[in-house]
């Protein structure tokens, strides 16, 4: 039995007490305050669909291309598979997996010269298989396997071209085979179902370039192109041996010793000439010595072997690159039509709604990867038990989700595949690049001609399903390995370099936590995954394959964040943490262009804060669209580490406008009974006010009147301690006995730094550690004592309250709170959403504002002024229309329209945004869509938004004059 250790997403490690010791390299690189992924060792460790990312030996990662059209041996030794024992001889490409025999793509036997043959399917037309001279022509010959079946349309044969100073030939005669893997004597034969593709029909001397177009060998559709094929062998059939050029004597000579063919004599005589020996040559009398014929020898270099297909086949792979094929069939096995191999077959139900097989006839395939999809292929075959297939529906998805959270599908085939009335074994669709992400193949019997629509069960023969795509992927997501900070840092900004030309882009996303989890996996050796029940009681021991153990994030993890596009934005996870992760996005609009990214930097700094929480009141019933007064409470937890903060920054929602009203600072109970010391504004009343507590000293204010405000506090909130004199208890001085420890789930103390504070003043004493902030409660006995001379009490902390109004503009809206350390003026920390105070000043928890239900998604402000005059002389020259858009947080155009009395619409202007959400202020200088004045009168001016359920609009009325 194989045990592995894995961590997060496939690394290897350990987990040690609260860190991580890798097993193997990680994704990354820790460099002080600098997280880095940049070399090609850290990209090969995080988590991509199988075969889908090309890393560079430089360290940039690009999403691979998939070709449409596609030279099948170029990539023939990515293929592999399983092999009977007794054809390990007939097969020079073989190789162990464990006791499992194993083939893969490239020759697989040649007569001649079989070290050498390699050299036709290197893709460098200046290397050559040339078969020796000694071996006998019927040993000319060569078989390639390309490792798995292809739809090839195509086989290309190139022979070596002359060079300025060598000689090459093509075959004298030769013939072109090809063969699916199928062998009319059973799957253990070395016979193969060769079937000829073409040669030569006469003796060819000069033609250096062969192609052979092929068609399918067995009944297929209309849009079907090609033949299917695994094997090519090429058979030279004749030779022209030592005699392939005559050449002088003097050319002969010049020749290299390998390339000297034969030398003939001739004898004449009576008129005619004899071949004859050069020994009897030699014995003629010079008068009947006819001469001597010098030749060089063949050369025949076989350079290139092409096999063309109609693209590359993603089906190949989809479970290994972590996609899914689901059958509701426990019996079937859906793999089989997905291995590349014409030998395994998959049975698939026919589709039924009854009986204990109801549902059953649907496999669902995830690709594994978002693809451009152009076709697909159903292949069955004419063998021994092969059942028809009645016909099929075909239905694709991206991964877009309906309202009921099930996959969004559309048919991909014509009606006409329902039905197949004609014995047909090669279907394909095709159809324009779409993006697939999913797959759903419905075998069905619309005329009834089995007994499935009864709940009976009937089968089909699938052999093989192959799935077409083209180009760059739309969207390849690669996901690091978990990041160990090792201690709890901040996450301040993350970089990156990337190449991102026209019609690509780059995402990344985060996420963080302080827990990790440990699960056990469980596999069966043909890799197939079951519970650990299955895996002990009806597994057996034969066929037990690996358990691994996965650390993965614990509990508490924030989910993975809003995507950042551009370089050198602020980290929205949750910080300060100890773990984190890190997702990136290459995306593609185009399918010929893709990004290119080469590195990562996620820049760290040490908290300000081990903790800080943030809530906002009011969070409930919040009216939308109008000024409300808000209070957001921040509450730290300080440690002798950490610097403390002195600035508070908060970011509304939705572009909104915040207006300071006063800051507060003090404990909680402070900030309750009214006693906190408080920051209010003084002087002139506007956004650039002044705010000033009772001892004079002002707070540093700027973006009042944005939506982003940002608070510095004259002090710095900072860890700090009182000392005091612990007073006799009772009882002798000398010692303590301690009953019990009640500590909370997952506190800690360390020992020697804990000191007591009197809780009760009678038994009761709080531990306080100043290192972790760890509170627990210490039970003395009766008559017991404490005296250790001074002990430290930890005062309660210190909070903020910034007071400020403000408006929302969707239900769910979020205020983000930072905190900072103005001697770090480009480092924030992240205040994360909780329970800042207690429900007297805050009802409920966290930072996200939720608003009544609402009948529209306009709210109207106002038309200033209600009559204008467009007459150039500087006077009320424009009207604006204010107003808000609500609950839209997605992108939608907004329009503002003018319409005379008439009903005529005289002008049009629209504003669109990411997120519609907001307030407008639209002007509107009096003029029509060609440009010139409307005439004096009274005009209508109307909003309106485009929402996914309704339509919502305003209108006012407005004057124009001269």
């Amino acid at each position: 039995m194989r045990y592995k250790t894995l961590i997060g997403l496939g690394v290897s490690c350990l987990l040690l007490g609260q860190g991580i010791a890798w097993g193997q390299a990680r994704g990354y690189r820790l460099r002080g305050d600098r997280l880095e992924v940049a070399t090609s060792a850290h990209w090969r460790v995080w988590e991509a669909p199988a075969g889908m990312a090309d890393i560079s030996s430089v360290g940039s990662v690009t999403p691979v291309f998939i070709s449409s059209p596609a030279n099948a041996i170029e990539n023939h030794g990515d293929f592999g598979y399983e092999l009977p024992g007794n054809l390990e001889d007939d097969y020079d490409t073989t190789y162990r997996d464990g006791n499992v025999l194993m083939a893969r793509g490239g020759i697989k036997k040649a007569g001649s010269r079989a070290s050498l043959a390699t050299r036709i399917m290197d893709g460098n037309p200046r290397t050559f298989w040339e078969p020796s001279s000694t071996d006998a022509v019927e040993n000319w010959w060569v078989e390639i396997d390309l490792g798995r079946l292809v739809s090839a349309t195509r086989i290309v044969v190139r022979f070596s071209e002359d060079s300025e100073t060598d000689r090459a030939d093509p075959f004298l005669q030769f013939k072109v085979h090809s063969a699916t893997g199928q062998s009319p004597f059973g799957t253990r034969s070395s016979s193969l179902d060769f079937a000829l593709v073409g040669g030569t029909t006469q003796p060819n001397e000069d033609q250096r370039l062969f192609e052979f177009d092929l068609d399918p060998l067995l009944k297929a559709t209309d849009e079907w192109s090609g033949r299917l094929v695994q094997y090519v062998r090429i058979s030279a059939t004749a030779s022209r041996g030592a005699r392939a050029e005559l050449m002088t004597a003097e050319g002969f000579v010049a020749l290299a010793p390998d390339d000297r063919g034969s030398i003939d004599h001739f004898w004449a005589i009576a008129g005619e000439e004899r071949l004859v020996s050069a020994e009897r040559y030699a014995e003629l009398p010079a008068q009947q010595q006819g001469g001597m014929r010098h030749y060089r020898r063949e050369r025949p270099r076989l350079a290139e072997v092409e096999v063309w297909t109609v693209g590359d086949n993603i089906s190949i792979g989809i479970v290994d690159r972590g996609g899914e094929l689901r059958d509701p069939n426990p019996a079937a096995s859906p793999r089989k039509a997905f291995d590349g191999r014409i030998t395994t077959n998959w049975s698939a139900v026919v589709y039924s709604t009854v009986g204990d097989i109801a549902e059953w006839g649907v496999l669902t395939m995830d690709l594994g990867a978002l693809f451009r999809v152009n076709a697909v292929r159903v292949i069955t075959r004419l063998a021994g038990g092969a059942k028809t297939l009645f016909g099929y529906q075909l239905r694709g998805s991206d991964g877009s989700l309906a309202p009921d959270g099930t996959l969004v599908w559309d048919v991909l085939n014509s009606v006409d595949r329902q039905l197949n009335t004609s014995n047909t074994r090669l279907f394909e669709d095709r159809f324009p690049l779409r993006n697939v992400r999913f797959l759903e193949f419905r075998n069905i019997d619309v005329a009834r001609a089995t007994l499935a629509y009864k709940g009976n069960r009937i089968t089909s023969t699938v052999t093989e399903m192959q799935i077409f795509a083209e180009g760059f992927l739309p969207e390849l997501v690669l996901t690091s390995d978990l990041i160990d900070l090792q201690s709890t840092r901040t996450l301040t900004t993350i970089d990156w370099d990337a190449d991102t030309p026209a019609g690509s882009a780059v995402e990344l996303r985060t996420r963080s936590g302080n827990d990790l989890r440990e699960i056990n996996r469980y596999f069966k050796k043909d890799g197939t995954e079951v519970d650990e029940t299955t895996y002990n009681t009806k597994v057996p021991s034969f066929q037990q394959g690996d358990i691994t153990t996965e650390v993965l994030p614990g509990p508490g993890w924030s989910n993975w964040s809003q995507a950042y596009v551009a370089p050198g934005e602020i980290v929205r996870s949750p910080s300060p943490r100890r773990y984190t992760m890190i997702q990136a996005t290459l995306l593609s609009r185009d399918p010929d262009a893709a990004a290119t990214l080469r590195s990562i930097h996620l820049n760290l700094a040490n908290p300000v804060s081990d903790n800080v929480v943030g809530e906002i009141e009011p969070k409930r019933r919040v009216p939308a669209g109008e000024v409300v007064d808000f209070d957001v409470y921040v509450r730290p937890r300080l440690s002798r580490q950490n610097s403390g903060f002195d600035r508070v920054r908060v970011i509304a929602p939705s572009g909104a406008v915040m207006r300071l009203e006063e800051v507060r600072r003090g404990a909680e109970t402070n900030l309750r009974d009214g006693t906190a010391d408080v920051f209010q504004g003084v002087g002139a009343v506007g956004l650039g006010e002044e705010f000033r507590n009772a001892a004079g000293r002002s707070l540093n204010v700027a973006g009042n009147g944005t939506d982003t405000l940002m608070i510095e506090l004259p002090t710095r909130l900072r860890w700090s301690l009182d000392e005091f004199a612990l007073p006799r208890l009772s009882g002798s001085p000398s010692s303590v006995v301690v009953e019990s420890i009640l500590v909370a789930a997952g506190d800690s103390l360390s020992s020697g730094q804990a000191s007591l504070e009197v809780r009760d003043g009678t038994r009761a004493l709080s531990v306080v550690s100043p290192i972790s902030g760890w509170v627990g409660v210490i039970h003395v006995a009766e008559g017991d004592t404490i005296a250790r001379g001074d002990l430290i009490l930890e005062t309660e902390p210190d909070q903020v309250q910034v007071s400020f109004r403000s408006i929302v503009f969707q239900s769910g809206s979020t205020f983000e709170v930072q905190i900072g350390n103005s001697s770090s003026p480009d480092q924030w920390q992240r205040v994360d959403p909780g329970e800042a105070v207690g429900d007297d000043l805050g009802e409920g928890r966290g930072l996200t504002v939720l608003t009544p239900l609402g009948d529209g998604n306009i709210k109207v402000y106002g038309v200033s002024p209600e009559v204008f005059t467009p007459n150039g002389d500087g006077i009320n020259e424009v009207v604006v229309f204010e107003f808000a858009v609500l609950n839209i947080n997605v992108e939608r155009e907004v329009t503002l329209e003018v319409f005379d009395l008439a009903g005529r619409r005289v002008r049009q202007l629209t504003e669109i945004r990411t997120r519609s959400n907001g307030s407008y202020a639209i002007p509107w200088d009096g003029m029509d869509e060609s440009g010139a004045l409307v005439p004096p009168g009274t005009y209508l001016l109307k909003a309106s938004v485009d929402s996914d359920s309704n339509s919502s609009d305003a209108v006012r009325v407005v004057g124009l004059v001269y």
